[in-house]
């Protein structure tokens, strides 16, 4: 369940940065990427036993609290595109982003898989965290 909410956020939030326009869409593309990567971190942390919950947990709300402004951003951007501009824009900041997104997001995925076996007290809170971060980015 949420390995689905997981990926259908992302596939909404990426559509939408990447399709925003004016000079900064690139660094909220940029930004949605950088935060993804350190919620793969902020896992990685927990699951290595580097972490507790608590703290992991504070780390991914303010994670979560990021991307929702960002994904605002991106919507405020995007509002007066034509669907031709962003196609184009999707187009060219996948080009750029693509692959960074796609390794950020199979971090994330593979860390929550981990957190059932991690062995860490905690887990099941942290991967609720998970999901409210996500649930921030729609």
């Amino acid at each position: 369940m949420i390995m689905k909410r997981i990926l259908t956020a992302l596939a909404a939030s990426a559509s939408l940065l990447f399709t925003s326009c004016g000079d900064s869409s690139e660094d909220l593309a940029e930004d949605m990427v950088a935060h993804l990567e350190d919620a793969a971190e902020a896992l990685k942390e927990f699951n290595s036993g580097d972490e507790n919950a608590e703290d992991t947990i504070k780390t991914l709300e303010k994670i979560g609290d990021k991307l929702a402004e960002t994904v605002a951003a991106g919507k405020k951007l995007n509002e007066d595109l034509s669907d031709e501009e962003k196609k184009e824009e999707e187009k060219a900041m996948m080009e750029k982003f693509g692959k960074r997104m796609e390794k950020a997001s199979g971090d994330i995925q593979g860390e929550v898989v981990k957190l059932t076996t991690s062995g860490q007290v905690g887990g099941a809170d942290v991967s609720k965290a998970v999901e409210a971060l996500f649930k921030k980015m729609q």
